[in-house]
């Protein structure tokens, strides 16, 4: 098992969830909603209905004339967060 600090972001995969971070990336089958009850006490937060990401590694947040956002995290990955969910950044 992965502590949640080795983790920088979650996405979903069909019947799984794939965990992203130093480790490179690893499926659980898991849902979406049970890992972010579960992660949510260390830091992350939902950015779209597809990602998770640990708030201490954003580096910086691009927003899209949509009012969609690009999310950059300190190892370099973008992932792409949706305005239904901005309000979880603040």
């Amino acid at each position: 098992m992965l502590r949640p600090t080795e983790i920088d972001w979650v996405s979903s995969a069909g019947n799984y969830v794939e965990l992203h971070g130093s480790f490179g990336s690893q499926l659980a089958r898991r849902t979406m909603a049970d890992l972010e009850t579960e992660l949510k006490p260390h830091g992350f937060i939902r950015v779209h209905r597809s990602h998770l990401v640990r708030r201490a590694e954003i580096a910086t947040t691009e927003t899209r004339q949509s009012g969609d956002f690009d999310i950059t995290l300190r190892s370099g990955a973008v992932i792409s967060g949706s305005r239904r969910f901005r309000k979880n950044l603040a």
